[in-house]
């Protein structure tokens, strides 16, 4: 997957630490995904929201939303 705003996820861990070793499992896993609908990211995280332009924006801890596109 095409992870959108690599430099928000990098700026984030470091002001909330806590949260660091979930926002790099979501990493690891989006870059790793095969996802290739909207659908397919919502079965996996049920709370995700699908925006316009095939977008799909995740919540990290409900703090951060961080999103990926499909190329």
């Amino acid at each position: 997957m095409d992870v959108v705003g690599r430099k928000v996820l990098e700026d984030f861990k470091r002001r909330h630490p806590d949260v660091q070793s979930q926002v790099d499992a979501w990493l690891l896993e989006a870059e790793e995904a095969r996802w290739v609908t909207p659908h397919a990211v919502t079965d996996r995280y049920p709370t995700a929201s699908v925006l316009s332009g095939n977008r799909v924006v995740c919540n990290i801890k409900g703090k951060l939303p961080t999103g990926f596109s499909y190329g």
